[in-house]
């Protein structure tokens, strides 16, 4: 930690379904509901291929002491968030803290990272790109934001070669700044998939249990 605020780590190495409507079919009375979540969806702010980065060679798909995976989802260092102090989870300046966590997303998938609504007023993630995490007001933070990694053979800006497997973005999750520690629900969506992956982060809690029940299907792979 420098300077008061927690960061636990940095990596340089689906879309949202239509609110569970995706299985059932819609009546007209669905049609509202329907397509406010579709004008939701459309708004997320989003992560491209080009707005990766890179380092001096292609990041494998592999998880590392302290990393976590949820599906096809690498979050580095973000185990590490567990042992953080009380001190660590206050404001700084007027800002809130800020734990960063790059991610290591499987070529060619389209995934969105948030978290559950039950936790939004503790956590968020802050994967857009040009954010400085400077915030000082949680409900303004998205609740959510898409990534699209490159395809395994888009040539790489930064070395010779394709960007591989794996396609790194910088970002993390900014946290209430009420100095209590928590298991926050990551969930993570990929698109074409009606398959959903959750873990439970702690953030300065300790262990957490390795899923948290909730509707729908929870798998970490």
């Amino acid at each position: 930690m420098r300077g008061g605020r927690a960061i636990v780590g940095l990596v340089l190495p689906a879309s949202l379904a239509a609110a569970g409507l995706t299985a059932a079919r819609i009546t007209d009375s669905d049609r509202p509901a329907a397509a406010a979540a579709a004008a939701a969806a459309a708004k997320l702010p989003q992560r491209t291929c080009k707005q990766r980065v890179e380092g001096t060679g292609h990041i494998p798909f592999r998880v590392r002491e302290g990393d976590i995976r949820i599906g096809p989802v690498i979050f580095s260092a973000l185990g590490r968030a567990a042992t953080l102090r009380g001190d660590e989870l206050r404001p700084m300046n007027g800002r809130l803290p800020v734990v960063k966590s790059g991610v290591g997303v499987r070529a060619s998938r389209v995934v969105t990272v948030s978290v559950v609504p039950a936790d939004r007023a503790y956590a968020r993630p802050d994967y857009v790109l040009g954010s400085s995490g400077l915030w000082k007001d949680l409900a303004q933070v998205p609740t959510a934001v898409k990534i699209r990694a490159c395809r395994r053979d888009q040539p790489a800006f930064s070395y010779d070669g394709p960007v591989g497997e794996s396609t790194g973005f910088s970002g993390g999750f900014i946290l209430a700044g009420d100095g209590v520690g928590r298991c926050v629900t990551v969930e993570v969506r990929v698109k074409g998939s009606s398959r959903i992956y959750r873990r439970a982060v702690s953030f300065g809690a300790g262990p957490c249990p390795s899923a948290r029940a909730a509707d729908g299907v929870s798998s970490f792979r």
